[in-house]
């Protein structure tokens, strides 16, 4: 075997994709790129057969034949390809062969979900975050302006999910895994959480943790955002969303201050780019996390249907200090 390579069974793979991406790139021509792109869209351009069934029988699909001829393994290899390429490929490939690999990707990812519609999105769900890495701008251009729309097609990814061992998953979580890939960068922040924003408009009542909501929330927690925007960068962004979409940040900043006990779980961070690196752990110093909640109950005291009882809760945060600010302020009705 290679020394790249490793093999299993009857499937092979390589040790590393990084290094082998740059221990053979000086044998990559043109030809090769274009035909790998090109074989990439046959690949992942297949739909799953298995949506045909209802979600509760969808483990049954296999028992019928009603599979993909491509393997998840596959799928999932050349996806993961892609991003590689989009990544690196300016400076492994531009200069020798001509061909921008970052927009060949973005061509692609618009080539496999457009013309958007739900089972698009379904039958990619799995792919989606590498979608979203390869190619940001493109990828939430795409879901934008499917939002536009009177019907949006995301919007049917956003249905109550059974709950039960066989009731076919979550098919809403590749989108959510994306888009919250795409908030640790602060170039794709806003955009990504305006997504999200949108998206918490629709109320879920089911037993999922991948919610909308939780993704975007997420962000704005304060003592352990997931994202790698500063203070400044989060704040600024909380007012502008709470101008576009004031019902769902209240919800966000209520949750701010929850007086019982804090938990909060980890977002999903890009695979091959270094944009949430060394982010969302617990902030070791409490300052800033007090300064933003601050920032955030002056907000809600700004909002005209804030009541005592709502705001009662925050005076833990720097009480006395929040409590004459909100005696001084007053509440509407």
């Amino acid at each position: 075997m290679h020394r790249y390579g490793r093999s299993g069974g009857t499937a092979g793979g390589v040790v590393s994709k990084f290094d082998c991406l740059y221990g053979t790139s000086h044998a990559v021509v043109a030809s090769d790129l274009r035909l790998f792109f090109d074989l990439a869209a046959v690949v992942l351009s297949e739909d799953d057969p298995a949506l045909d069934f209802p979600p509760e029988q969808r483990w049954l699909a296999g028992l019928y034949e009603k599979r993909r001829k491509y393997s998840p393994a596959l799928r999932k290899g050349i996806a993961e390809s892609i991003v590689l390429l989009a990544v690196h490929g300016k400076d492994l490939f531009f200069d020798r062969t001509g061909i921008a690999c970052e927009l060949e990707a973005g061509r692609l990812v618009r080539r496999l979900l457009t013309p958007m519609e739900t089972r698009v999105l379904q039958a990619n769900d799995r792919d989606l975050m590498a979608y979203a890495e390869a190619s940001p701008e493109e990828f939430l251009s795409i879901l934008e302006a499917d939002l536009l729309q009177d019907e949006p097609q995301i919007f049917g990814l956003l249905k109550d999910v059974s709950g039960a061992p066989f009731g076919g998953g979550c098919t809403r979580a590749g989108l959510l895994w994306a888009l919250e890939g795409l908030s640790w960068s602060t170039l794709t922040l806003d955009r990504a959480a305006t997504v999200l924003a949108r998206l918490s408009s629709v109320e879920l009542n089911d037993n999922w943790s991948n919610k909308p909501f939780n993704s975007l929330a997420a962000i704005f927690r304060s003592w352990m955002p997931q994202t790698g925007a500063g203070l400044d960068h989060r704040l600024s962004l909380a007012k502008q969303l709470t101008i576009r979409f004031p019902s769902v940040m209240w919800k966000v900043f209520l949750e701010e201050f929850d007086g019982g006990p804090r938990s909060g779980s980890y977002s999903h961070k890009p695979q091959w780019r270094n944009d949430g690196y060394g982010y969302g752990e617990p902030l070791r110093e409490w300052g800033p996390a007090l300064e933003f909640c601050r920032e955030v109950l002056d907000l809600m005291l700004a909002w005209r249907r804030t009541t005592l009882r709502t705001c009662s809760a925050t005076l833990s945060v720097d009480s006395p200090r929040s409590a004459t600010r909100v005696t001084k302020k007053g509440f509407g009705g």
